[in-house]
């Protein structure tokens, strides 16, 4: 095989028009296969990017982390720069780094950290809806950082785990859950060491709810403790959720 260097990009991207990360067989437009597709023209040849997270449809990304494996004679410019000219608008690479060739994005993740945002409307907000939430009333920053903390720790997140995700474990450590906001908007940040599906947007229901006194507390402590899915409210939609930081140990 001939040499190959490993780089590791980091990658921004609105996820409305995308069906997720993962290529779909049926060809759906996909951020992995958008890559791919831009790779093989840019090289001739099938290069295959792995991603640190496998982001649902719609949902959005700061601070992607995806590694692909080419020829040697790529720049770090020069390979960011031809990506982005191969790329549509709402996908771009904005960092490339050199990583050993035994890098892997998923496996070797230490911490990823997802926020949720929210405002506060009655009505639709042509510029703000396609990246946040939208409800009538937001609780305050400290009601949903007292119903946060019913989560944090080394826990069991069965109850916030939507069906069709085959672990072996629903066992996460969410290191920490932390809220900013303004007048009407809200952000809150959610670090753990890895996220069952669809776990943040479960959570972040579960969160508002308490927060708004739609659960009361009894309620809220007997979901977590059942890890039961059915029991807890439904799922708060993607347009709201930013993959924003991914770290690892050595990086």
């Amino acid at each position: 095989m001939a040499e190959r260097c490993r780089w590791k990009l980091t990658c921004a991207y609105d996820g409305t028009g995308f069906s997720g990360w993962e290529r779909q067989a049926q060809g759906e437009r996909t951020i992995q296969g958008t890559l791919e597709a831009a790779l093989g023209r840019l090289t001739g040849e099938r290069i295959d990017v792995i991603g640190a997270s496998r982001t649902d449809a719609g949902v959005h990304a700061l601070g992607q982390v995806a590694v692909i494996d080419v020829a040697p004679r790529w720049g770090r410019d020069e390979l960011v720069r031809a990506i982005n000219a191969l790329v549509p608008n709402d996908l771009r690479i904005v960092d490339a780094v050199r990583r050993p060739l035994d890098f892997h994005p998923r496996h070797i993740a230490s911490r990823k950290t997802y926020f949720y945002q929210m405002i506060e409307g009655r009505f639709a907000d042509p510029f703000r809806d396609r990246y946040a939430c939208r409800l009538k009333a937001l609780p305050s920053r400290e009601r949903l950082a007292q119903a946060a903390a019913l989560l944090t720790g080394r826990r069991d997140f069965a109850a916030f785990m939507a069906a069709g995700s085959p672990v072996q474990s629903t066992v996460r450590d969410l290191s920490s859950i932390r809220v900013r906001g303004g007048r009407d908007w809200r952000r809150v940040f959610f670090t753990a060491d890895g996220f069952l599906y669809k776990m943040i947007r479960n959570m972040i229901s579960f969160v508002v709810a308490v927060a708004s006194d739609a659960l009361c507390l009894e309620e809220a402590v007997e979901i977590v403790a059942a890890g039961d899915r059915t029991m807890a409210p439904p799922t708060f939609p993607p347009r709201g959720l930013f993959l924003w930081k991914i770290r690892y140990e050595n990086d």
